[in-house]
Order: structure tokens, then C-alpha cells, then sequence
């Protein structure tokens, strides 16, 4: 595996390891309708998923990002929240 393999495995790790607080950012924010900050979250996450393979993720994320730009009803965005919030979680194990 060259260094730059081993560099992105690490980061990958890293990315895993940091989505539990990720996802209890997104939890705490989506209850209290904060949506800016989901916004931001979802934006980040959308970024890192796509650059370290899960692609899914990423599409989530982006999905949750522009419904907040748009201006969805707070139950969709609620609704995609939580659905970003477990699989954040489950990347953990």
C-alpha cells in the first residue's frame, strides 16, 4: 500500500470514527429546528462521504442540504434528518 493509500485509509477511519458526533450534532440541532446548522452538518458530511466511498451517504446528505435551501416542511427535513442520523451511526459497527 503506497503512503498516499495509507494516508486516505487513516482519513477514512478518522471520518468514521467522527460520525457519531456528527450524528448526535445533527440530533441535537434538528430538535431544536436549527436548521443552519443541519444545513452546515449535512454539507460537511456530504463532502466527506463522497471523498472516502459511500456514495449513498453522500446523495442523503446532499438531499438533506438542499431541502433545508429550499425551505421544506420541518417534518420532511425531520423525517431526512433521522434517516442521516442512522446511517451516520451505523458506519460505527
Amino acid at each position: 500500500m503506497s503512503d498516499f493509500q495509507q494516508r486516505m485509509q487513516a482519513l477514512r477511519q478518522r471520518f468514521i470514527g467522527e460520525a457519531e458526533g456528527d450524528a448526535a450534532e445533527l440530533e441535537r440541532h434538528a430538535a431544536g429546528r436549527a436548521w443552519t446548522q443541519v444545513r452546515d452538518i449535512s454539507h460537511r458530511v456530504a463532502g466527506r462521504a463522497g471523498m472516502f466511498g459511500f456514495p449513498e451517504l453522500t446523495d442523503l446528505a446532499r438531499e438533506l442540504e438542499e431541502s433545508v435551501d429550499a425551505a421544506a416542511p420541518s417534518a420532511a427535513l425531520h423525517s431526512l434528518a433521522e434517516d442521516l442520523i442512522r446511517q451516520l451511526r451505523g458506519l460505527g459497527g
